[in-house]
């Protein structure tokens, strides 16, 4: 009863140990009216289902990273735009004696290094 209302993503093949006998020991203490004996098969329950949550997050860090650097990819060569239109402005390139030449090689980098 309860597993079938659980998320897909907790009873998935991730989850060790068997969910079901878990939640029917836990709905079974309730119904005894052991507290005691029902708290410890919730705590068994949730140490499960925290269990089988662990194996998304790697996966949703690792998108996250991958989206973050083909972002940058693509931001990097906005900036570098802009850091050689305004020169003056931004007194970037003078600060760290990059010449215009250079910033041109650097756009031309980052512009080819996209597809790879």
């Amino acid at each position: 009863q309860i597993v079938a209302k659980l998320p897909k993503w907790v009873v998935g093949r991730g989850v060790p140990g068997d969910l079901a006998s878990v939640a029917s020991k836990a709905v079974d203490e309730v119904t005894k009216g052991g507290e005691d004996k029902a708290a410890g098969a919730k705590r068994d329950l949730e140490g499960v289902v925290a269990e089988g949550g662990e194996t998304v997050e790697p996966i949703l860090d690792a998108f996250g990273g991958y989206s973050a650097g083909a972002m940058n990819l693509i931001y990097n060569i906005f900036v570098l735009e802009l850091l050689i239109a305004y020169r003056q402005e931004v007194q970037m390139p003078e600060l760290y004696d990059i010449k215009n030449q250079d910033m041109l090689y650097y756009l031309l980098f980052a512009v080819i290094i996209i597809p790879f």
